[in-house]
């Protein structure tokens, strides 16, 4: 009918029909698909991300620390991670400058040593390790930073910092207030977005009875320039940390249930049992079982031996008449087990950024091309990780501690910049890889300080120690001279 008044109106109405999924019309993304099977119980939300986060990150996180707790795989993929990530701890180079534009390696160094002396005082590698791990587990984690008498006493720049798991977040705390900041969920926003302070419970609800605990005590204002929030939403709707694992807590929770009910298996086939079957219907020399009369009592002087209890090595035991003994087989583990093995840590390894062979420890299939590929592969994530930890912790931390430092007479050092050494790895292939610096540095594609951080030096140090090497091998061990080759009369 609508069709003959309007025909237009018509062909929308079709169109809004289609986009509904009507029968009979096609859709624009078969991921949309209404009538499929396999996707009509498949109906996510479209919430925000804080309101995803809000219901489920407890619960996640909780599962992700039990799994770095007691799942092997997950453990040592949170330790390469980390080390590799972090190594020998990240620090920083100061660009220290003189009148004249040249750098002033002196003011430099001695600036660089009072920051490794504070550095040991207050574990800075241990809390980069923690920061990293943190974000896997929880999705991030709070840094504060305070005045320490104790490192003042000793003579060492007096700023301490303190991580705080995002378990104190006030999560339920929203609040517009008199100056017009914004609290949601715990974070304090000035009119224009950006973090103003943060909301904390000053003892972990975990310590204080878990949602008891957060009614018995009171979220403090802990201010943004003294604490900062490390960690890495991905989405634009999303402030609330969760963990970066969150993919694949499930996949390997089954794993880990599935490879434990093998191993129970594999113990019990282990066990060595024996059944003993009784095939005989009658005695040869009458009526009655095998051993016994029709009473139940054993024949007297049978001659067919007595079923023993236990069987002892190197021994021979005769049965009674009619006996038959059959060992129990179970093997295990299961045909499936080591493909399913594979595949579930393969795509736990996806998650985490790893190659299969690296998170699983199995090189045996894993060729040299295929390894130098995933080798390459793990250390630009390593680098993204490196990139992180810079940009959200120690440069938040480097005009801080040059602050305190100048403050308590320390050095009169604040605008001081620096970069940050990473660490670096060693060459997959030392020989080829070494030729390829070689070559890549003499057509000047790259540059010697480009190569001597990628592995985790500075190569203004490393030209200081050779120029070192090289006075003290002259000083105590010059090379011999060669011996004068005169003319000879006679030649």
């Amino acid at each position: 009918m609508i069709a003959l008044r309007n025909p237009d109106r018509a062909a929308r109405f079709l169109a809004f029909q289609n986009a509904l999924g009507v029968p009979g019309l096609k859709l624009s993304y078969h991921a949309s698909d209404r009538k499929d099977p396999g996707l009509m119980r498949w109906r996510p939300t479209n919430q925000t991300g804080d309101a995803l986060i809000f219901k489920d990150a407890a619960l996640a996180r909780a599962r992700a620390r039990d799994m770095e707790r007691n799942n092997d795989n997950v453990s040592g993929a949170l330790r390469k991670i980390s080390n590799n990530v972090v190594f020998r701890g990240i620090f920083p180079q100061a660009q220290c400058k003189l009148f004249d534009g040249t750098p002033d390696r002196i003011r430099a160094r001695i600036i660089e040593k009072d920051f490794r002396a504070w550095s040991k005082a207050v574990k800075w590698k241990n809390k980069q390790k923690q920061t990293i791990r943190r974000g896997w587990m929880d999705g991030g984690v709070f840094v504060r930073f305070f005045p320490a008498p104790t490192l003042q006493r000793r003579g060492l720049v007096p700023l301490g910092i303190e991580l705080l798991e995002v378990d104190h977040l006030d999560q339920n705390k929203n609040e517009i207030l008199a100056s017009g900041n914004i609290i949601r969920k715990g974070i304090e926003y000035t009119p224009d977005g950006f973090e103003a302070a943060y909301w904390l419970f000053p003892e972990h609800p975990g310590n204080s009875g878990g949602l008891l605990g957060r009614t018995l005590q009171s979220s403090l204002r802990v201010d943004a320039e003294t604490c900062l929030f490390f960690t890495d939403p991905e989405r634009p709707s999303q402030s609330l940390p969760i963990p970066w694992m969150i993919s694949v807590t499930r996949g390997l929770h089954n794993f880990d249930e599935y490879d434990n009910d093998e191993r129970l298996a594999s113990r019990l086939a282990a066990k060595f049992g024996i059944f003993i079957i009784n095939k005989a219907t009658a005695w040869p020399g009458g009526a009655g079982g095998t051993g016994n009369d029709l009473e139940g009592n054993p024949f007297a002087g049978g001659g067919n031996g007595e079923i023993p209890d236990h069987i002892g090595a190197a021994s021979i035991h005769e049965l009674p008449h009619g006996r038959e003994v059959q060992i129990a087989s179970n093997p295990r583990p299961g045909n499936n087990h080591e493909a399913y093995a594979r595949t579930s840590l393969r795509r736990a390894s996806t998650g985490f950024g790893m190659s299969s062979a690296s998170f699983s420890n199995d090189y045996t299939d894993a060729t040299m091309s295929a390894l130098r590929h995933a080798i390459q592969e793990e250390r630009r994530g390593y680098r993204v990780q490196q990139d992180l930890l810079v940009d959200e912790l120690c440069d938040v931390v480097w005009p801080i501690w040059l602050r305190y430092r100048a403050l308590f007479g320390l050095g009169d050092d604040r605008d001081v910049e620096a970069t940050w050494a990473l660490g670096g790895w060693d060459w997959i292939d030392p020989y080829k890889d070494a030729k390829a610096a070689e070559i890549l540095i003499g057509k000047r594609v790259e540059s010697r300080t480009t190569f001597a951080s990628q592995r985790g030096g500075d190569w203004e140090d490393t030209i200081v120690e050779i120029g070192q090497e090289e006075k003290m091998i002259a000083e105590h061990a010059p090379a011999p001279k060669e011996p004068a080759h005169g003319n000879n009369a006679n030649g």
